[in-house]
């Protein structure tokens, strides 16, 4: 036996070490020409301590570590192995929902807890939490919310890493850092119960460690619990639909909207992602296409306090008055479905998360961070360069998400993949020039996979040598996740 083997099972156990781990991420973009490495070792801690231990044991040996907390199938790349000789930290085990606040409207969670999970448990205390867009069963809540997967509820964040507050980190170092409030609280029972919760994200002092984990794909650190800001469960509610024949059509509507906070949920797809995800397969989206029309926005309208039928009436008022001064009205049925039964389906934890691959059994895609008044733009500019490249642009579901009250928005664009296409090399070469040139005219990919970590980092040298320096600091012998971001 190994002297790594054996000490990585007298940190977690014998039972939960894996050797030569049947280990696999499917990367967002294309890696053709390159072989997907395989770790070496996957361990399964169960608690803090246990992770600490393994990082300073990685750091004694030299061992890459690679965190990761979500159930597979792994999509976005940020848990590829890039390097041999990996150990793959599955913090999926570490389920616990620590505690549930009412009267602060916080939850404490370990990395292992699943978006269907917490809901159930936040259902029963007249509770919610905003969530992304039809989470993948078994996605971590701590880990999409790490990796700012967009929420679709703009309304209530009031920073772009919200709902994420107070965290325990374990860095690179091996030194474990509590957040925030939860500095001197997280795990103290009689403070919680004396009326204090682990609220604020920033500190200790000034410093807000957050930032430094928030999209760094595990390479600065591993998040082994964390505080969720949450949200009463509204008693009524009521869809509104807008439709469009174009997306420069709704600027105006989603500007007015957003600026006065109507709607919960908020959220605007093309024809081709929301057949796809209304569809049970790619005959069923071609039928709810015919149906649709180019463009649709959902504002959903929850209330759950006095006087709620009142409140979502004059909303729904309002909101449909701002639709006409903009030449559109709102709609009560959606491909011949009703507004409630298509806002079911949007709105599910446990829905089609795989509504991307209906078209054509699999998809890559391309997401980044923009604002309203660009997309039109983007769009265009997309279109012409997939033009250039053979390729259907009309064929591409395309997702937007309104973020922080409506001051940026995300897009995701899903290029269909048939599996006689695979990653080959005419698709890379078009999804890579897709990158560059939506890059300049104003994508700003916040999540850095792949060939976007290169264009961001290549365009900013000063912010680039500021994150070596933390980088440096707080995981100097650079164990964690090499390979990743600019390193």
């Amino acid at each position: 036996m190994s002297d790594t083997l054996s000490r990585l099972k007298s940190i977690v156990g014998g039972e939960n070490v894996i050797e030569n781990p049947d280990f696999f991420s499917n990367s967002v973009w294309f890696k053709t020409g390159e072989n997907q490495l395989a770790p070496d070792f996957l361990v399964k801690p169960v608690n803090s301590g246990q992770v600490q231990d393994v990082v300073k044991l990685a750091n004694e040996l030299s061992l890459p570590l690679i965190p990761v907390s979500s159930a597979a199938p792994h999509r976005t790349g940020g848990v590829t192995v890039d390097v041999p000789g990996a150990i793959v930290v599955d913090l999926s085990g570490m389920k616990k929902i620590i505690r549930i606040n009412r009267q602060h409207c916080i939850a404490v969670v370990e990395p292992g807890v699943t978006w269907e999970q917490l809901s159930a448990e936040l259902a029963k205390e007249g509770l919610r939490i905003t969530h992304p867009l039809l989470p993948k069963k078994g996605k971590s809540v701590i880990a999409s919310l790490l990796d700012r997967e967009p929420c679709i509820s703009p309304k209530f964040q009031y920073n772009m890493t919200e709902p994420l507050r107070s965290m325990e980190i374990i860095f690179g170092t091996g030194d474990k850092v509590l957040t925030g409030n939860g500095g001197h609280m997280l795990n103290d029972d009689e403070k919680w119960a004396g009326g204090e919760a682990a609220i604020t994200q920033s500190g200790p002092h000034q410093f807000d460690f957050l930032k430094m984990v928030s999209a760094a794909q595990g390479s600065m650190g591993v998040v082994t619990m964390a505080s969720l800001k949450l949200e009463p469960i509204g008693k009524e509610e009521k869809a509104v639909f807008v439709e469009a024949k174009s997306f420069d059509k709704l600027t105006d509507f989603l500007y007015k909207t957003l600026k006065f906070r109507f709607g919960d949920e908020v959220c605007i797809f093309n024809r081709k992602a929301l057949a796809s995800l209304l569809a049970d397969d790619a005959e069923g989206a071609e039928l709810f296409e015919a149906k649709l029309a180019p463009w649709t926005a959902l504002v959903n309208i929850k209330w759950g306090a006095l006087r709620a039928k009142e409140k979502i009436a004059v909303q729904e008022a309002d909101i449909a008055d701002i639709a006409q001064a903009n030449g559109l009205v709102p709609v009560k049925s959606v491909a011949g479905l009703p507004s409630s039964a298509v806002t079911e389906k949007i709105l599910k934890i446990d829905g089609n998360s795989e509504w991307r691959n209906i078209a054509a059994g699999a998809a890559k895609e391309i997401f980044y961070l923009t604002t309203i008044d660009k997309v039109g733009a983007q769009l265009k500019k997309a279109a012409e360069i997939a033009d250039k490249h053979g390729y259907s642009f009309s064929d591409c579901p395309i997702y937007l998400q309104p973020m922080h009250q409506g001051v940026a928005l995300h897009c995701s664009i899903a290029l269909p993949i048939t599996e006689d296409q695979g990653d080959s090399v005419e698709l890379k070469n078009l999804y890579d020039d897709l990158s560059r040139e939506l890059a300049g005219v104003g994508a700003f990919y916040s999540r850095p996979y792949g060939i976007w970590s290169e264009i961001m980092y290549e365009g900013n040298a000063q912010h680039t040598q500021l994150t070596k320096q933390m980088k440096d600091i707080f995981d100097p012998e650079y164990i964690m996740n090499p390979g990743k971001l600019c390193f």
